[in-house]
C-alpha cells in the first residue's frame, strides 16, 4: 500500500525560512505526495520562490492569493489536496528526517487511524532543541484502534497545532474542518471539531517536526483583541464540547482545560489591569475547568487558583512576567 499525502505549506513573509522548507519535503525517501504552496499574498520574495521550484518538480502546486491569514491559505491548501491524508506544514519549519513519509505510510498501513499525532523538536535561535512530548516509544499496539483515544487522553497528547497531526482526507469531507477566517488563535477551535469527529489514533515518538521558535517575546505581542479573540475561541469550545459523546468528552475536557490555562497566561500579557479583570469577569463561570488537565503547569495554575481565585492568578501571572 502506497499512501499519497497532500503537504499544504502557507506561506508569508517566511524568505529566510521557506527553502529549508521545501528542501525537507523535497529529500522525502517516499515519493508519493504532493506538495501545495499557498502563496498568500506575500511581499517578499517567497511567490517567486515557490515559483522557482514548482517549475523544477512536477509533485509541486503552487497557488497565489490575495491576503487573507493562515487558515485561509490552509482552506486552499484542503480545497486543492487530492492525496488520502492530509499534512500541514508552517512555512517557516521543516521536517527532521528523510524517513518521515515512508514511517507515515508503514503506520498508516498498520493502523489506519483517522488523525497520527506527531511528536516535533522546538528548534531555538541558539541551536537548542528540545522533544516536546517524551513517552519513549511509538503508540503500541494493544492501544491501537478504538483504544487510542484512551491513550492520547491518559499521556496529554491533544494540542491545537495543525502540524503535528496527519489526519485522513475523508474527515474534511464528512464534517466542518476549515479552519475560521479572519481570527487569530484560529487552530484552537479547529483541533476540538478534529477531536469531535476523528474516531482513532495514532502517536509516533520520534520528532519529525522542527518547530523554529521566532518570537522572542509573547508577551510584546500580546493585545487586548487578541486575548478578546482567544476568549470567543475558548467559548466555541465549550460549545463544541457539548456536542461531544461520551468518548470524546473526556479528551475534549482535557484539551478544553490546557487552553482556558493558556488564556490565562494571555490574559497576565496585558499591561492594563482594568483590561485583565474585564475578561477574566467573563470566563470566571469556567474556573473549574483547570481540575481536568494533568498538564503540570495547569496543576500549578489550579492550585493557585484554589488559594487566590481567577484574579490573584492572573495578577501574579502578570507580575512574574514583569519581573522577567
Amino acid at each position: 500500500m502506497k499512501v499519497k499525502f497532500s503537504i499544504i505549506v502557507p506561506v508569508y513573509c517566511v524568505e529566510k525560512y521557506i527553502k529549508q522548507c521545501i528542501n525537507s519535503i523535497l529529500m522525502q525517501s517516499y515519493d508519493n505526495y504532493e506538495l501545495i504552496l499557498v502563496d498568500d499574498g506575500s511581499p517578499d520574495r517567497c511567490p517567486l520562490i515557490c515559483d522557482e521550484y514548482a517549475d523544477k518538480n512536477d509533485k509541486i502546486i503552487v497557488v497565489h492569493k490575495e491576503n487573507g491569514g493562515a487558515a485561509d491559505a490552509r482552506n486552499v491548501g484542503i480545497e486543492k489536496a487530492t492525496g488520502e491524508y492530509i499534512v500541514f506544514l508552517d512555512g517557516d519549519d521543516y521536517w527532521l528526517k528523510k524517513e518521515f513519509l515512508e514511517k507515515l505510510n508503514e503506520r498508516i498501513s498498520q493502523v489506519g487511524a483517522d488523525v497520527i499525532c506527531l511528536n516535533f523538536k522546538k528548534v531555538y535561535k541558539n541551536g537548542k532543541e528540545y522533544n516536546y512530548y517524551s513517552l519513549k516509544k511509538d503508540m503500541q499496539e494493544i492501544n491501537m484502534g478504538k483504544a487510542s483515544i484512551r491513550y492520547i487522553i491518559e499521556n496529554n497528547i491533544w494540542i491545537s497545532a495543525p502540524w503535528n497531526k496527519v489526519i485522513n482526507r475523508k474527515l474534511f469531507f464528512k464534517n466542518d474542518l476549515t479552519f475560521i477566517k479572519g481570527i487569530t488563535s484560529e487552530d484552537i477551535d479547529w483541533s476540538a471539531r478534529v477531536a469531535l469527529y476523528a474516531e482513532t489514533y495514532d502517536y509516533l515518538e520520534t520528532p519529525y517536526i522542527g518547530y523554529r521558535q521566532r518570537t522572542s517575546s509573547i508577551s510584546k505581542a500580546m493585545t487586548y483583541d487578541k486575548v478578546c479573540c482567544l476568549r470567543d475561541n475558548i467559548f466555541k469550545v465549550e460549545k463544541i464540547v457539548e456536542m461531544a459523546d461520551e468518548k470524546n468528552k473526556k479528551l475534549l475536557i482535557q484539551y478544553f482545560s490546557y487552553q482556558y490555562g493558556t488564556l490565562l497566561k494571555n490574559i497576565a500579557f496585558l499591561q492594563s489591569r482594568n483590561q485583565r479583570r474585564k475578561i477574566c469577569k467573563d470566563i470566571r463561570r469556567l474556573h473549574k475547568l483547570l481540575i481536568y488537565s494533568s498538564n503540570i503547569k495547569i496543576k500549578m495554575l489550579r492550585l493557585t487558583e484554589k488559594i487566590c481565585g481567577i484574579d490573584g492568578t492572573v495578577e501574579i501571572l502578570h507580575l512574574i512576567e514583569y519581573l522577567k
